[in-house]
């Protein structure tokens, strides 16, 4: 297998707007993953470096690692999309069908690394984080990382 190689400092696909071909890749992409019990642990080696990278590249406030995973297969023509809410504070993730999605409203937000590069399968509502203070060379590091150690599979950005 040849090895995969970054090929953008930055995140591109946060700033480009979502068309319709995003909304069914990401649920497509959703669709493929397996439930969190059927995933290996990730070793605390992995877990330290991950997070002193994100620290040296002062990404640590603003993204973060998750194990990917699903928890079921979604419709046709649905996304896993996520909100915020303010009183009492939290999050709430759900099926939301395509069309009753406002492209501009929202955007990636958890992404895996597929043959044709990265590709959220979660979306988010609400306006895009600021990512100017995450240091250049940032994504290329996490991706050549997670290549190199076989986590392509385990872990989302």
């Amino acid at each position: 297998m040849a090895a995969q190689v970054a090929k953008y400092s930055f995140l591109p696909e946060l700033y480009i707007a979502l068309e319709t071909r995003d909304f069914h890749a990401s649920g497509a992409l959703y669709n493929t993953l397996v439930d969190n019990s059927d995933q290996p642990s990730v070793s605390e080696e992995n877990i330290i470096d991950l997070a002193e990278m994100f620290v040296r590249y002062n990404a640590d406030k603003v993204l973060g690692i998750h194990l990917i995973h699903g928890h079921f297969k979604i419709p046709k023509n649905t996304v896993m999309l996520r909100s915020n809410f303010e009183s009492p504070s939290l999050r709430w993730t759900k099926v939301t069908d395509i069309d009753k999605i406002e492209p501009s409203r929202v955007y990636r937000h958890i992404f895996a690394l597929t043959k044709d590069g990265l590709c959220a399968y979660k979306l988010q509502d609400g306006p895009l984080p600021d990512l100017s203070g995450v240091g250049l060379g940032f994504l290329d590091e996490f991706i050549n990382y997670i290549v190199k150690k076989n986590l392509t599979g385990l872990i989302s950005l």
